[in-house]
């Protein structure tokens, strides 16, 4: 896909949920993002490639703006796209999808690890409390002892 391509493609699928001002400033960022990796000597493919697929780009842009969730989202399939793109495509769907389950997952973990620790610190206490109670009774007697005496 050239840079024309893209650009067209995300200025199109914008234009039909946001006001023209949003759709000017994210069009301005884009073409200059592209402008300045040319300028560094990247190629447009590379660039093209690194971007990805413009109408999840739209989607995203358009959803940071609604609030929407990414899972309620339905995300078109690329008109005209080689297979190549149509896969870069589908593989992004794939992320943003996984995104939700990486999130569950890492909750999950931090909740496992949470019990675990909680685990361990009762396990330590019922090993040393037959140890640790006989010792502080005989510390607080002695404290009571010497405190007495005076």
């Amino acid at each position: 896909m050239s840079k024309a391509q893209f650009l067209e493609l995300l200025s199109q699928k914008l234009s039909e949920e946001l006001s023209r001002a949003d759709v000017m400033s994210h069009m301005s960022y884009y073409e200059s993002y592209i402008d300045g990796e040319l300028s560094k000597g990247r190629s447009e493919i590379e660039i093209m490639d690194e971007l990805g697929d413009p109408y999840l780009i739209a989607r995203t842009i358009i959803d940071t703006h609604t609030g929407e969730a990414f899972e309620d989202v339905v995300y078109e399939d690329t008109v005209d796209a080689d297979p190549a793109e149509r896969q870069t495509h589908n593989s992004n769907r794939k992320t943003i999808q996984m995104g939700n389950w990486g999130c569950l997952f890492a909750a999950l973990i931090l909740i496992l690890a949470g019990v675990a620790v909680i685990s361990i610190v009762t396990g330590l206490i019922a090993v040393l409390m037959p140890v640790l109670v006989p010792v502080l009774i005989v510390v607080l007697i002695l404290f009571f002892i010497k405190s007495n005496r005076r």
